[in-house]
Parts: C-alpha cells; structure tokens; sequence
C-alpha cells in the first residue's frame, strides 16, 4: 500500500535552475500561483463552482489562476470585488461565458499617480503592467542623419501580414466586404461617468539644451504612422480612420472630436507654433479637398464661439485666392461624392489693383477698387462723402464719358408751399438735376 506524504514532509525542497538560486520548501513554491483549483472549483462545465469562486474572491490573493475548464456560476459582474483571473479557462458569471482574462473593480480606487515612479502602486500588478526606462546610454554611437526608428524599444510589438479577404463584387465595396482587425475593443456602458477604449497621459519633463527650434525639441506623439502604397497596389485607398455615428432614433448629443488647448506662453524663443490642424501636400499632384462634407449640416463654419486675435483673420487667403458658389461634385459608379470636382463661374476674388471682385457665370458683376467707398445695406446704396457713383455704358443710365456726383440739399430757387425740403441733387454734364426726397 502506498503511503500518501504531505508537501511538508518531502525532503530537499526545490531550488530552481540558475546561479544563486535559492532553496525553498516545495509548499511554498506551489503557492507562487493561486487557482481557483485552490478552493474547490472543478471546472468541468456542469458543477456549480459559485462557492469556490466565492471564496477566492473573499481571499486576500490579487491574482488568481483559471485552469482550462469552465466553471459555471451563479455571480455576477456585480457581485465581484478586486481581483485579477487569468488563465485559458473561462468563468461563467450570470449565465454567461466570459472573456479568459477578468478584472473586476465594483468598489472606487485611488487615481493613479502621473509620476512616472509611482503610477503603478494603485495597480493590481497584472502581467500588462510593465516599466521601461531608456537611459542616455541608449543613443548609438553614429547619429542618424535621418528619423530612426527603434523597435527593439517598443513595449509591444506586432507585424501582420494580410494575404485573404474579399469582396462578393470585386467591382464595389457595397456587398460583402470582409475586414481583419489588429485590436479590437467593445464597449458597452449601462452607468454613468465615462468608458474610454484608449487613454492616453505624456508629460515632457526634461529638455537637451541647444535646441533653437521647437522640431528640435522632444516631441509627445499620441499616434504616428505611416501608410503607403507599393507592388501592385494601384487603385488601393488609405484611410486613417473611419467611424460610424448613429442616434437610432434617441435624443443624444454626438461631436466627433473634442480638442481643448490651454497656451500660456506666446514666447517666440524656439519658433512655436499652435495649430489645430495643417494638411501637408508633398507630392506632385495636389490634395483633392481638405475638408469634404457629406449628408445634411445645419453651419458649413462656425466662428461665434472663437476669440480671433486682434486682426480678426476669420479666413485668411492670398492674393487671387476665391470663395466659389454654385460648385458641385460628380459622383462617381460607386456614388463616392468626395469633393467639389467642378468649381463653376460665380466666385468672389481679390485680385491685384482691386480689393475685390465678385464674378456671376463668368462675368464681373461687382468690383471694389482701393480708392471705392461703397456698400450694400438694408438702407440702400451707401457712398462715402467723397465717393462717386459712375454710370457706364449704353444703357438708360449711361451718362457717356460724365460722371454723376450725388449729394443732399435744399432745392435753390423761389418756395413752395408743397416739396419737401430735402431733395437729392444730381450734377450732370455742369447742370444739376432735383429729386425730391420725402420722409418715411
């Protein structure tokens, strides 16, 4: 018959394999990983393990393992505390499958520090969380003479190499398109507060001196890429990112993009610049639109919340530059209406000689020179004191090669016992011609 011995009683312990490893009890090397094994759990997919689940989660271990199994539960995402379960097994809690890995915070923890050496005390030391310090010594010997790029150095890294997919149609993409994703993350919110797939915290906190440009200076990058296009891959598109917005009939509020800056210095030392967005063009053809709208908007652009600077440049355009009305787009077999690929003829300018110029289908309709005083309101036509209003041409107020000058007065000659007493005078060719002008 054999004798069954506890771990204590085996002789010699265990000494794991390297220099100065040291020797320990077999006891207490099994008890370097907790399972949920430890209290009872079977895991075969038909017990009821919610006691054994129960108690792990009433231990005081941070981190449990979940062998290959499912265990079967009657708790919920709610009942749960603080701990980490990881493991190729998979827990079921109210009934349903959950992922292999599970991090349960039902209760309010401290913030985490953003001090680079403390940031990691509030965490409950999952195999995700890690800490890389490069230190100077790091800088190769021979300086890159261009961006290099060191991917020995990244936390993570992958390369996937896509060869499948399809479309039904190889002709369209608007049935049956397949995709294959890198990362993918579902969230789901049923409380209050906010759910965040990706957070971000960078925080520039020692510079080398000797930088006389802000592009010679360390440099926080949230995302950085670069996509292209080689082989056979004519015809293809790059897409930095696309998203899909719907209200599916509620009442909600949705903006895109939320970007809050809060400059405090204007110092002009290193050459910076604040800029919210800047598309670059560096290729031989231009960009085909900077920005392209589609479906219905209320406000094209929207200025009233913004505090420009003391010039107030709304929209800023060199010389010649237009604003195009009456522009439309052609869509394409795939319906894809991009951008406005006919411009029209009715435009607004500022051409040289002139501060503006207003062309309708091609023809000149409205030209302001840098000596003319005029405008458009609701009370009419307004000329500066000393501006003149010409006539041209050969129509019913062509005036030849003269020029009318306007001006407001009392009609000369004898009284009348009707008129008004203001009346808009006329001087054409040297004979000056009345208008009575009667109050409202």
């Amino acid at each position: 018959m054999t004798k069954t011995r506890d771990l204590a009683d085996l002789g010699g312990g265990f000494i794991q394999a390297g220099t100065g490893a040291q020797q320990r009890t077999v006891e207490s090397k099994l008890q370097d990983v907790v399972s949920v094994k430890d209290f009872g759990a079977v895991g075969d997919g038909v017990t009821d393990d919610t006691a054994a689940i129960q108690a792990a989660e009433n231990s005081n271990y941070t981190r449990i393992y979940v062998p290959e199994g499912t265990y079967n539960t009657t708790l919920t995402e709610f009942q749960a505390t603080n701990k980490i379960y990881y493991g190729p097994g998979q827990l079921v809690l109210g009934g349903n499958d959950a992922a292999k890995i599970r991090s349960f915070v039902t209760t309010p923890q401290a913030a985490a520090s953003n001090n680079r050496y403390e940031v990691f005390n509030s965490f409950n030391k999952t195999p995700e969380t890690f800490y890389r310090f490069i230190s100077a010594s790091a800088n190769p010997t021979v300086l890159p003479t261009t961006y290099t790029n060191y991917p020995e150095w990244c936390q993570r890294f992958g390369v996937y190499d896509y060869t499948g997919g399809f479309n039904t149609d190889s002709g369209t993409n608007a049935l049956g398109r397949s995709g294959a994703f890198v990362n993918t993350a579902r969230l789901y919110h049923g409380g209050q507060g906010d759910l965040v797939a990706r957070n971000f915290f960078g925080e520039i906190y020692s510079n080398r001196a000797g930088a006389t440009h802000f592009l010679a200076s360390p440099a926080l990058v949230v995302e950085n890429g670069d996509l292209g296009v080689t082989g056979s891959g004519t015809g293809c598109y790059l897409n930095h990112s696309e998203y899909i917005f719907s209200d599916n009939g509620y009442a909600v509020a949705c903006i895109d993009r939320v970007r809050n800056y809060f400059r405090t210095n204007s110092g002009s030392t290193i050459n910076q610049v604040w800029i919210h967005d800047r598309p670059q063009s560096g290729g031989s053809q231009p960009i085909d639109a900077f920005y392209s709208v589609a479906g219905s908007g209320k406000v094209g652009l929207d200025f009233t919340p913004t505090t420009f600077t003391a010039d107030k440049a709304a929209i800023a355009l060199k010389q010649e530059d237009r604003i195009y009305f009456e522009s439309s787009s052609t869509p394409d077999p795939l319906n894809a209406q991009w951008y406005a690929d006919t411009l029209g003829s009715t435009y607004l300018s500022a051409l040289s000689g002139s501060f503006l110029t207003a062309v309708c289908n091609g023809s000149t309709s409205l030209q302001v020179g840098p000596s003319d005083i005029f405008s458009l309101n609701a009370n009419g036509i307004s000329i500066a004191s000393t501006g003149l209003l010409r006539f041209t041409g050969t129509g019913q107020y062509s005036t030849g090669s003269s020029t009318a000058t306007f001006s407001a007065t009392n009609k000369p000659g004898p009284s009348t016992s009707v008129g008004p007493s203001t009346w808009l005078k006329i001087d054409l060719g040297g004979t000056g011609y009345y208008i009575p002008c009667w109050p409202e």
